[in-house]
């Protein structure tokens, strides 16, 4: 038999993506997934569907997660919960794996943060995520 399976909702508030995917997106996705591996996944459908639409990045992981610091840029909105008030800190721990049923927001330019940081340079991001996933691996 193959790997236990759950179902996420994601929504991702940029309008060039929502064209491409539709305001809502479910996904079955290995019962041990985390907020990253969600965001690959939605790579694989986009790139799927002719590629990622905002020109200056290679894809969505690429345009919110720094694998250097191991966070979400700053001006990334990110929101996981499975009910209302019943929020999951998947910025602070990108590693906490999402419980089925799980509903994650991802708002690229979240509009109310001050604070912006420069996006990776895509060879500088490749690198280091490699580094990233191979540290995963061991912890």
């Amino acid at each position: 038999m193959g790997k236990p399976l759950k179902r996420v909702i994601v929504s991702i508030n940029e309008g060039s993506i929502t064209k491409v995917l539709g305001p809502w997106l479910e996904l079955v996705i290995e019962d041990e997934a985390n907020i990253l591996d969600i965001i690959m996944k939605v790579d694989e459908i986009i790139n799927s569907k002719g590629g990622f639409p905002l020109s200056e990045y290679k894809g969505l992981l690429h345009m919110l997660y720094n694998p250097i610091t191991g966070k979400f840029y700053k001006q990334v909105g990110v929101h996981a919960y499975t009910e209302p008030g019943k929020f999951h800190n998947v910025r602070d721990n990108v590693r906490q794996v999402l419980p089925n049923g799980a509903t994650v927001v991802l708002i690229p330019n979240a509009g109310c943060i001050g604070e912006w940081e420069k996006v990776l340079e895509y060879k500088e991001f490749s690198k280091a995520f490699q580094t990233h996933k191979s540290l995963c691996a061991i912890i």
